[in-house]
Order: C-alpha cells, then sequence, then structure tokens
C-alpha cells in the first residue's frame, strides 16, 4: 500500500480514493481526507486540523452504489478472496494491463478499494517503475497477495467499528428481490432545480415558402456537484516543502567542499 500514489495514471491518490469511495457508505457525506489529525505545540497548545463534510450526493444514491457494490465481495464477485464473516462492506476491484500487446499475462497496476460503515481504503499494488525489466506483477500471484493484504488491513482497522448492514432510506423503494438480487429505485429529486428558458428559431416550409416560428425550449439541470470547500488548499504542503528543500540546500551546498578541505587539511 502506498499513501500517495499515482500509479493509477492520473492526478489522484490512494487518499484520495479512500476519501471519494467513503462518501458511499457514508449516506452520501464526503469528508475531505487528511494526513495529520493535529499539531501540538511547544507549549502545550492543540490545534485541530479539520475539513468541512459535503453531501456530495443524495442518500439514495449512496445506497443504490452501494448495493451494487457490495457484489465484489460477495462469493461471485472480483474481491472474494478479501471477503470477511460478519463484515458488510462494499468496493471495487481494478487491474491495469501494458499498452500494445506488451506483457500480456503481466500486469502494471492492481487495486483494490472497500469500506464499512466506518471505513474506507485503497490499496494499490505494484512498482513505481512498471517499464523496468523485472518489475513485471504476475496477476495471479499479484492478486492472491493484494487480496490478503487487503483483507488483513479491513480487519485491523474495522476492530471495535460498526460493520453492520446499510439501512435503506426512505427515498429508496424496493422493486423486488432481496440482497444482491434486489431491485431498487430512488423515489427522490434532486433539491435544487434550475430552469433556463432557450429561445429557438425553426425554419419551416409553408406553401414551399420557408418562414421563421419562433419556439420556447425549458431545459432542466441538476445541480452541479459540491466543490470541495475553498479553505481547503490542496497541495499547499508540496510548495511549502519544496521551498524549504531550496532554502536548505542553498544554505548548505558548500558544506561538502568544506568538509573536504578541512579532510585534506588534517
Amino acid at each position: 500500500m502506498l499513501a500517495g500514489s499515482t500509479a493509477i495514471s492520473m492526478n489522484i491518490s490512494t487518499e484520495e480514493i479512500a476519501g471519494a469511495i467513503g462518501a458511499f457508505g457514508q449516506n452520501g457525506v464526503y469528508h475531505p481526507t487528511r494526513y495529520i489529525k493535529s499539531l501540538k505545540f511547544a507549549d502545550n497548545s492543540v490545534k485541530q486540523i479539520r475539513f468541512k463534510s459535503i453531501q456530495a450526493m443524495r442518500k439514495s444514491t449512496a445506497f443504490v452504489m452501494t448495493s451494487i457494490l457490495e457484489g465484489v465481495f460477495s462469493s461471485k464477485g472480483t474481491g472474494s478472496a478479501s471477503a470477511i464473516n460478519g463484515v458488510h462492506m462494499a468496493g471495487k476491484t481494478g487491474t491495469n494491463a501494458y499498452p500494445n500487446g506488451m506483457y500480456t499475462a503481466d500486469a502494471m497496476d492492481l487495486w483494490s478499494i472497500g469500506y464499512t460503515k466506518s471505513i474506507s481504503t485503497a490499496l494499490w499494488y505494484g512498482y513505481d517503475e512498471p517499464m523496468k525489466s523485472g518489475h513485471q506483477l504476475n496477476e495471479s500471484i499479484g492478486e492472491t497477495q493484494k487480496s490478503k493484504m487487503f483483507k488483513d488491513i479491513m480487519i485491523y482497522m474495522n476492530k471495535g467499528k460498526d460493520v453492520s448492514e446499510w439501512k435503506m432510506p426512505n427515498t429508496v423503494r424496493n422493486l423486488g428481490g432481496s440482497g444482491l438480487n434486489a431491485n431498487y429505485q430512488a423515489i427522490d429529486s434532486p433539491k435544487k432545480t434550475v430552469t433556463k428558458t432557450l429561445d429557438k428559431v425553426q425554419t419551416v416550409f409553408n406553401n414551399s415558402y420557408p418562414t421563421n416560428k419562433s419556439t420556447k425550449h425549458t431545459k432542466t439541470k441538476k445541480p452541479a456537484t459540491p466543490k470541495i470547500p475553498k479553505n481547503y488548499k490542496k497541495g499547499q504542503w508540496q510548495k511549502q516543502l519544496k521551498k524549504e528543500k531550496r532554502t536548505f540546500n542553498e544554505k548548505h551546498k558548500n558544506d561538502v567542499n568544506n568538509a573536504k578541505k578541512v579532510s585534506d587539511d588534517e
């Protein structure tokens, strides 16, 4: 497992993936992730690091998605080897193949992401430089090792936590079936609806001569997915770290030469 990995070939980390999929298990509420919970200073004062949670989707959407993703850890799912007795879990597995038919029996990256009511986890299994000789993953062996690792992490992280089944909200209707065979329907609507009227001119033909006819079309937009709060400055710590590294390197750039001179003098 590598926190902050970008092996998915996109600018997204395991931390961000775990935070995103965790919203399904939290009734659609997204909790921005963080590496640091608090800072304790020399005077023993403590600053808590918290970010504002966001209702990223409707409860009905979260529940229906979870009911689908629970199948991943069923006996017929791709994550069956990671299933835990008595733990209700949902998620997704993934495999990145090599491009252009390279290493057809191997994989570049293997993924497991999953969540309970209490914990969400994203695990990437692979090499930082998958194109190097010997860095290919045997998919069968790698899948076995990754599944065991993911299962061990989920067992440990969910100790003493709520791992019960998700309760169907009153905004979802069961059209029939149960468990993984249930057929659900969301019966609520977006809370906000933006209506925009567009004027469109159509050309129609009357006795072979074109005339203009003005018609009105109503377009309804669903509300945009809420964004991360403005006070959440993503990547600021990276800029600060780079700045401090440059300052340190500049300050100590002559240290090696000075040490060598001292050694020569001795």
